[in-house]
């Protein structure tokens, strides 16, 4: 990736990281931790990369667990958000770095919180796309059919309705024989109405996830014009029939099933205002991370920029230019 060394680590759990790493010869600015999320791995910040060397942080790139090069436990207990975090402290630690600022997209973005969170003296910024800051609530385990019937008054859809493929137990399995289907509905370009209808379509309708995947077919749904990219759909595809998704899903099944309500129990409610500067990047065309999801807990983060990019869930890959120059901007006038 650019001009970064690939390395690996195994942390005291005995999971090994693949990580992409660029040391800078500055010894005051933070590391910059990245967090890629599902179902990605390091190489969804390879376009953001470019415009960040110049700048001078250090750069630590991981696949996370469960994909790509990284270990693959399939229980969804290994995934708590302590226990990941400590995961990267001890990469970050191995590699002499003390001040970071996570960098997440998605799941990715729940684990860069987790990581300031769990350890906020070693973090001094937050960046998060698409998944705005998340607070755990030691008083309410979740349960998906409550956010489902809560996000239907707020916002006239179930806006978690794909949870019930993506955290059941048949899951994996549905999703890697569909894979090519899978490609298409999340990468696809629908034009015919309000930028988010197409997700809306696929993952914010009751059933409508699993009945897709199953009875699309691919070569009629449209697709954005970074997906279709030969060499970068086959990268996705070979690389999930390689490693599967009882990995990735595992992110799903720990929140589901309580493991992080569990584990998170032990954050003081001290440590839930995000003190430091915090850059948040969302997307017009993401129906189920939308732009307004950040407002009822701007309270909490009181030095937040917010940049809205014109693109879908992904915009590392639909709009990289504006992506990075947004992290590039706020970080010249936060840390340099």
């Amino acid at each position: 990736m650019y001009q970064l060394s690939k390395k690996t680590f195994t942390t005291s759990r005995n999971y090994t990281y693949t990580y992409y790493l660029h040391k800078s010869s500055s010894s005051t600015k933070p590391a910059l931790v990245f967090c890629h999320g599902w179902p990605d791995d390091a190489h969804l910040w390879a376009d953001i990369v470019p415009a960040l060397l110049p700048l001078g942080f250090p750069l630590v790139i991981p696949d996370m667990l469960g994909y790509a090069g990284t270990s693959k436990p399939t229980d969804p207990k290994e995934y708590n958000s302590k226990s990941m975090s400590n995961d990267l402290y001890e990469l970050v630690d191995s590699e002499c770095f003390d001040k970071i600022i996570p960098v997440g997209h998605d799941w990715g973005s729940y684990m860069a919180q987790r990581v300031y969170l769990w350890r906020p003296e070693r973090c001094v910024g937050l960046i998060i796309l698409n998944v705005p800051y998340m607070p755990p609530d030691s008083s309410m385990p979740f349960n998906l059919d409550t956010v489902l019937d809560m996000t239907e008054k707020m916002y006239g859809y179930p806006s978690l309705a794909y949870w019930d493929v993506f955290a059941a137990d048949d899951g994996p399995k549905l999703l890697l024989d569909n894979v090519e289907n899978l490609y298409h509905l999340i990468h696809c370009n629908d034009e015919s109405g309000p930028q988010d209808e197409a997700m809306k379509k696929v993952f914010c309708v009751r059933g409508a996830t699993r009945n897709l995947l199953q009875t699309t077919k691919s070569q009629d749904v449209p697709l954005k014009p970074y997906a279709r990219d030969p060499a970068f759909k086959k990268a996705f595809i070979d690389r999930m029939r390689r490693d599967g998704f009882e990995g990735p899903q595992c992110w799903y099944k720990a929140m589901a099933r309580n493991v992080q309500f569990e584990t998170e129990k032990e954050i003081s409610k001290e440590n839930l205002l995000i003190k430091n500067p915090c850059l948040y990047i969302s997307s017009t065309g993401d129906a189920v991370c939308r732009t307004d999801r950040m407002e009822p807990v701007k309270q909490l983060v009181p030095d937040c920029t917010i940049k809205i990019v014109e693109a879908n869930h992904w915009n590392t890959y639909e709009k990289p230019e504006e992506v990075r120059e947004h992290i590039a901007t706020w970080l010249k006038e936060k840390y340099m």
